[in-house]
């Protein structure tokens, strides 16, 4: 709420030397714990696979499996929906019209049971790993991953999961998640305005200026070669307007029809012309960079989140620039 770019979320490691990981910590807050593979913490030596373990808390005394499940639940929200302002005119939207982040967050986290099917599967097969990610002892785990070890070389199993399923959310089901996302601003949007606000219609159309910002913008690195391709999109509002002047203003005060636009200074409100038009652009040497990377990384959900990790997310957008500008 007070502006933070990212919040990250950690599991509990216990770590050796650590007071947190002695005998009488972990009888004073009932720790139970499991075992997993650190990401990217593997390899073969001397003709054996060799894997790096952790032993993280999953319970306490006072916080049951389920609520670590839970957690993780908010973890993946926080990294889809709030990281380094990927989704940055959603959470201006939010602040111009009153509603906390932390507010949009939990309540993100309160419906997936309503969210769009795509997006509820998500969830249920990052929880799903979450649980088979987890050992009941480090033998148990070396053991395993040993037999499966061309599935951890092939990034399908012992990754950052958060990363993974990030990937997915983004470039695989950007559309559903897009939707879900915008769905729960409208609700909190219309529950704090109570009529004070912009109108149901307004809300509608303010929203879908967004969400088709947002879904042009993104780049699925995934299918690059299709990607480097302009896309024009129609919007009703100068959306890069009220990016470049710092969302001080209401959306609606960039309605083409009320601000100054061309299409209000021919006196032609009815069709959609170049001053309501964006081309979302991947520059040359920008996309040749992302093929590069691909081709380092490879495009399975789990390369392509080890690649998310290594890369700032501004990389993954597309540029914008109005119809009847030149590119830079």
């Amino acid at each position: 709420d007070v502006g933070a770019q990212q919040v990250t979320c950690y599991q509990l490691m216990l770590l050796d030397g650590t007071e947190l990981n002695d005998r009488q910590t972990r009888e004073r807050y009932g720790f139970k714990t499991k075992y997993r593979v650190l990401p990217r913490s593997f390899g073969v030596y001397d003709g054996h696979p060799v894997f790096e373990v952790e032993e993280i808390v999953v319970e306490t005394d006072t916080m049951s499996f389920e609520d670590y499940l839970e957690c993780r639940k908010l973890q993946l929200i926080l990294d889809v929906f709030h990281r380094e302002g990927f989704f940055q005119e959603v959470l201006a939207y939010l602040s111009c019209n009153d509603v906390a982040i932390s507010s949009f967050i939990m309540d993100l986290l309160g419906h997936i049971d309503e969210a769009p099917a795509d997006v509820q599967a998500l969830f249920s097969d990052y929880l799903g790993e979450a649980r088979t990610e987890l050992f009941a002892s480090p033998e148990e785990a070396r053991r395993i991953l040993s037999e499966k070890y061309q599935m951890v070389l092939d990034n399908e199993i012992g990754g950052n999961l958060v990363s993974k399923y990030s990937a997915i959310a983004w470039f695989k089901t950007l559309e559903p998640v897009l939707q879900y996302g915008v769905s729960r601003v409208k609700a909190l949007v219309s529950q704090q305005s109570r009529g004070t606000g912009p109108t149901l219609d307004e809300l509608d159309r303010e929203l879908e200026t967004i969400r088709k910002y947002h879904s042009a913008k993104v780049i699925d690195i995934v299918n690059i070669e299709p990607e480097v391709t302009d896309v024009i999109v129609s919007l009703e509002h100068d959306i890069e307007a009220w990016r470049e002047e710092g969302y001080q203003k209401p959306l609606s005060a960039y309605a083409f029809n009320t601000y100054g636009s061309e299409i209000e200074a021919n006196g032609n409100t009815d069709d959609f012309g170049p001053g309501r038009e964006y081309v979302f652009y991947v520059p040359r040497e920008h996309g040749l960079y992302l093929k590069d990377k691909l081709q380092m990384h490879g495009t399975s959900a789990q390369a392509v989140g080890k690649l998310i990790s290594r890369v700032v997310l501004r990389d993954l957008q597309r540029q914008v620039r109005r119809r009847t500008e030149s590119r830079a």
